[in-house]
């Protein structure tokens, strides 16, 4: 038996010159977005840990002068 279709209708597998390169532009455009975020994102963590740390040696400032003062 042989295939008696129309061959017009046969469609290769496989992607598209456009659709690969629609995927490569959105891709692009999400990682401009994502790569200042995230550059963001560490430079807050720095700054809670920078707030952590002054609020310890305040803490640590107040329980001397508490201790030396008595």
């Amino acid at each position: 038996m042989t295939w008696q279709g129309n061959p017009s209708h046969h469609r290769a597998k496989g992607f598209t010159l456009i659709e690969l390169l629609l995927t490569l532009a959105s891709l692009a455009t999400l990682s401009t977005v994502a790569y200042p975020l995230t550059a963001l994102m560490g430079q807050h963590i720095r700054e809670l840990d920078l707030q952590r740390s002054l609020r310890d040696i305040r803490y640590a400032i107040d329980a001397y002068k508490t201790l030396t003062t008595h």
